[in-house]
């Protein structure tokens, strides 16, 4: 009966498993958990943040570095100060400084002219401490001539350039008459404004030394000098020997006519400076003491008497 009854109850499960609905292909089947969402960003830790360093702290960084002879260590971090663009231009020319100083110690002189190069582009006229070690020194002192060669060079260039450019043209003179004024006009042709002062050096003598005259810019234009008729007076008359210089804002001249070997002549006539009369010698003087006269009567005529009876001496008047 046990038998029995067992081999009924597992024909019954196996009829109920038969009886079990297959699921029909148009059920979708869901998806797995978080199979179509991305992957979870990793949260950092602390430790893994990354501090950037400030110019400031970079440029102190590497020149404790260099003060207590690390130079190796320096190198980069110099260099990572450089490829920054928040620095200021003192900062990078500091690091440039620094950058240069450490390879020169430590042996790489020609890497070190490089940034010397630049900081003596961005200060000319800078000059390394008398302490300085002379690994430095020598490599500085090399790229120093050599910048400072560059500059002269270029400097002759422009004024070459200033020169080919420059136009002067004198007003000319023929001859000149002593006891007068001579005036010496130029006008100038200067693209560029190179031209900063004009100076006129004239003689009389051959054997007397050059003066020097600078001449100035008037209303029309003209570059001006005037030698009063003081200096060109003369009874028997001479050559005036001269010569004009052209100068940029350096003093370094540009255009010349003429020159101390080779002096522009002008013939002066022999003259005298004009007497000038005392002014109780001039028409108006007496035209007006003449209407004194009429005016007042007695004071008038004596005022009129004074000044006729006034004694001269070479045109100097001498009061009673």
């Amino acid at each position: 009966m046990v038998f029995a009854a067992a081999v009924v109850e597992l024909c019954a499960a196996g009829a109920a498993a038969g009886k079990v609905k297959p699921k029909k292909p148009s059920d979708p089947t869901p998806p797995a958990a978080n199979s179509a969402l991305p992957p979870a960003a990793a949260t950092p830790s602390p430790a893994a943040t990354v501090v950037v360093q400030s110019t400031e702290s970079l440029l102190a960084k590497a020149r404790a570095l260099y003060t207590s002879m690390e130079y190796a260590d320096a190198i980069p971090v110099a260099e990572e100060l450089l490829a920054r663009t928040d620095g200021t231009v003192d900062e990078r020319l500091d690091a440039y400084l620094l950058q240069g100083s450490c390879l020169a110690i430590v042996g790489d002189a020609i890497e070190a002219e490089k940034p010397f190069r630049f900081l003596l582009r961005g200060r000319p006229t800078y000059e390394m401490p008398a302490e300085t070690p002379p690994k430095i020194l020598g490599v500085f002192r090399k790229v120093q001539a050599e910048e400072r060669a560059i500059v002269g060079q270029l400097k002759e260039l422009g004024r070459q350039r200033a020169i080919r450019e420059l136009e002067l043209k004198p007003n000319p003179l023929a001859t000149a008459r002593g006891g007068v004024p001579l005036v010496f006009e130029y006008k100038l042709k200067d693209p560029r404004g190179s031209v900063a002062a004009m100076y006129l050096s004239y003689r009389k003598s051959p054997s007397a030394p050059f003066s020097s005259l600078a001449l100035t810019i008037d209303d029309r234009g003209f570059w001006r000098a005037e030698l009063p008729g003081e200096w060109t007076a003369s009874e028997d008359g001479f050559t005036l020997q001269y010569y004009l210089t052209t100068r940029d804002a350096e003093a370094t001249d540009l255009v010349t006519l003429g020159g101390p070997r080779a002096p522009l002549a002008l013939p002066v006539e022999a003259g005298v400076v004009a007497e000038v009369k005392p002014f109780y010698r001039s028409w108006w003087f007496w035209t007006a003491a003449a209407a004194v006269v009429v005016a007042g009567g007695a004071s008038g005529y004596l005022l009129y008497s004074q000044a006729t009876s006034l004694p001269q001496t070479a045109g100097r008047i001498d009061l009673p």
